[in-house]
């Protein structure tokens, strides 16, 4: 009689399951980058949404993936990018008069910033799929004063999900 395995969060099956998100966030991230569906807001919107959910998952992969390496502030910048992409995932409310969203990316980017030192400290990852994340922050902060950067396509967006495309495609093989 054969017995089943069974695998707890953090083992292989777990870790590549969620670099399938990863992947998924990657492609999904980057056809919203090429802002193709900019003129429909409920497909834009939906579009959005499943990217967020998808990153749920692959944030929650790349720290099962690197937790043992990471130590204490790796688990912060865990917490830190995971809450922060649970605001931006929810509802366009409005708290003390700024949006979920506008509170939410700073959170995210300073937790994925922080895994990403982690990571690149303990070679956890290969350290382009840092460099792509803190060069999409840069992107991005740089679009507020270069409009030209976030208009007709959002460079940030392709930058951050070339990010998480490799990020899976790491989880993918490597459990």
């Amino acid at each position: 009689m054969k017995t089943a395995t069974i695998h707890r969060p953090g083992t292989l099956p777990f870790v590549r399951f969620c670099g399938y998100f990863a992947v998924i966030a990657g492609l999904l991230g980057i056809l919203a980058g090429l802002r193709l569906i900019d003129k429909n807001p409920n497909l834009a919107e939906l579009l959005y949404v499943a990217i967020d959910l998808c990153l749920l998952f692959a944030i929650l992969g790349w720290h099962l993936h690197q937790q043992n390496k990471v130590g204490s502030v790796g688990l912060a910048g865990f917490f830190l990018a995971f809450t922060g992409t649970g605001f931006i995932a929810g509802p366009s409310a409005k708290i003390f008069g700024f949006t979920a969203y506008s509170l939410g990316i700073p959170v995210v980017a300073l937790g994925l910033l922080t895994m990403s030192w982690c990571a690149l400290r303990r070679r956890a990852i290969p350290g382009w799929i840092l460099s792509a994340f803190g060069l999409s922050l840069a992107i991005m902060i740089l679009s507020f004063y270069l409009p030209w950067l976030y208009q007709p396509i959002s460079f940030f967006n392709i930058v951050f999900s070339i990010g998480f495309l490799g990020l899976g495609y790491t989880l993918i093989k490597e459990h």
